[in-house]
């Protein structure tokens, strides 16, 4: 199925806990799409979830510039129970 953007970036984690680099550039590749803007907002899309109970941070780390840029923090995020929910709920999986 052809999901939205954001519902594809979240489905990534059903195979277990993902670095948010990992994610983004996977939904970049996919979407065609390498520029700064697009990264970042997918970026907020994970915190945004994470603030939202779909997602957690289980790991965290700083760029040393090759994912994003030198410095910026970097969140491995996995799924919470709550997330398996609403992704079974909201897109029939």
């Amino acid at each position: 199925m052809n999901y939205p953007s954001k519902s594809r970036l979240l489905k990534y984690f059903e195979g277990g806990p993902l670095w948010d680099y990992e994610a983004v550039d996977r939904l970049a590749s996919e979407e065609g799409r390498n520029d700064a803007y697009f990264k970042w907002t997918a970026r907020f899309w994970l915190m945004e979830m994470s603030g939202g109970g779909i997602m957690e941070i289980v790991e965290e780390g700083i760029d040393d510039g090759s994912h994003f840029a030198e410095g910026k923090l970097l969140s491995k995020y996995k799924l919470t129970e709550y997330g398996k929910k609403r992704i079974h709920d909201l897109l029939g999986d």
